[in-house]
């Protein structure tokens, strides 16, 4: 692709990696792209964003995708091979089963809740936006699991 100009509309950091946001302009068109940048330099994504996708949406999906992997490393932690399979047994008879499944329940309400409200914070300009490494160590600790 010919590209005449980059323009750069805004640039974040997230996890020692740049994001910069812009727009490109081509010979015949103008494309929304998103490119992460490592601290040494070197291009590591490029991303064209199609109309129906925003900025805020794809900073979003980023951070979304670390807590979603953060929940199952947690749950993977105590056995389990996936989000559902710990949140399954509900309404299990067996007493161990149902007081994890409800814990985990309750552990994944408590931290999506908690990222809503600081993604509330970022966009009312109230706190910056925090690294998803900070993001992650100040999520809601899940450090009462009931034992198998």
């Amino acid at each position: 692709m010919l590209v005449d100009s980059l323009l750069v509309k805004d640039v974040f950091e997230i996890d020692k990696t740049t994001l910069v946001v812009g727009d490109v302009y081509t010979p015949s068109d103008l494309y929304k792209i998103a490119l992460k940048v490592s601290p040494d330099g070197i291009l590591r994504e490029t991303r064209y964003l199609d109309h129906y996708t925003s900025v805020t949406a794809y900073v979003e999906g980023t951070y979304s995708n670390a807590i979603e992997a953060h929940i199952l490393s947690v749950v993977a932690s105590v056995g389990y091979g996936s989000i559902p399979d710990a949140t399954k047994y509900g309404v299990s008879p067996d007493a161990t089963r149902y007081n994890q499944s409800v814990y985990f329940g309750k552990w994944m309400d408590d931290v999506y809740n908690y990222a809503e409200a600081q993604y509330i914070l970022v966009g009312a300009g109230t706190i910056p936006m925090p690294t998803i490494d900070e993001l992650i160590s100040s999520l809601p600790l899940a450090d009462a699991i009931p034992s198998r």
